[in-house]
């Protein structure tokens, strides 16, 4: 491993998970260097703006059945918010049953860029996996694995 690969890996982490209203909101923090090196277009065409990013966070809302993604980039009093998934469809499975007062576990995937993993019952987030920091971005890292279940 690279001491770039490190540095990226580090700063990749899930921000929050929060259900509000049945919305569930996860995000990875990216350190403002290595988004500044990313592969999306709309990071390049920010000319000399891409210098003042103090804070970027890939976030994913998921609200019923449909998922978005977008990258949040704190640039002083002009953020930014650029989409990345719009309107994607969530595909739920829960299996049900579990240990004492645990529950089940539910599962949410939108395809191949999303997977989350978290406890029915509590809504506690175990597992959560994205594809866009390596495929939209160009960034390597996206994975956050939770506690051991007991």
């Amino acid at each position: 491993m690279t001491t770039t690969e490190h540095i990226l890996r580090m700063f990749m982490r899930p921000e929050r998970a929060k259900d509000v209203a049945r919305a569930v909101v996860i995000g990875w923090e990216i350190s403002p260097c290595a988004v500044r090196r990313a592969s999306l277009p709309a990071i390049a065409a920010m000319n000399g703006q891409a210098e003042k990013i103090s804070r970027a966070v890939l976030e994913w809302t998921i609200e019923g059945d449909s998922a978005s993604a977008r990258l949040k980039l704190e640039i002083g009093e002009d953020d930014v918010a650029i989409p990345l998934v719009v309107d994607a469809a969530v595909e739920r499975v829960v299996d049900a049953g579990g240990v004492g007062d645990a529950g089940g576990l539910e599962h949410l995937i939108v395809d191949d860029r999303l997977v989350i993993c978290r406890r029915e019952g509590d809504g506690r987030l175990l597992y959560a996996r994205t594809a866009l920091l390596n495929g939209a971005l160009g960034l390597p890292g996206g994975v956050f694995d939770g506690p051991l279940v007991g």
